[in-house]
């Protein structure tokens, strides 16, 4: 259907739905199922964002977010704003689950 901002709304017919929402600059992805009744108006909630901290010392490297690259620099610490929720973080193939509620510091020892 496109990309909907906060304010904006789409129509749909009553009836049964699956919405799939996502984000891939935070790395958000969801699946919803919905059933409308005639002139209904259903608010949508998605989760908010936050900001993990990788930390790679002694150096930059290559960081996975459910499998998207991503790089982190200075000295091996940078952060990465993600949805909050689950997310798998990988380095150097060392896989890491984290479950997001707010800012918070993800350590790898390589």
């Amino acid at each position: 259907m496109g990309e909907l901002t906060p304010s904006r709304m789409i129509t749909l017919a009553p009836g049964a739905h699956k919405l799939d929402l996502s984000n891939a600059s935070v790395f958000y992805r969801d699946s919803r199922n919905f059933k409308f009744s005639p002139v209904q108006t259903v608010p949508v909630a998605v989760p908010g964002t936050a900001k993990i901290t990788v930390e790679t010392f002694p150096g930059s490297d290559k960081v996975s977010v459910d499998g998207a690259r991503r790089v982190v620099q200075r000295a091996g610490t940078g952060f990465i704003t993600v949805s909050r929720g689950r997310h798998v973080i990988t380095v150097k193939g060392t896989k890491q689950t984290v479950d997001v509620a707010g800012d918070q510091k993800v350590k790898f020892k390589i």
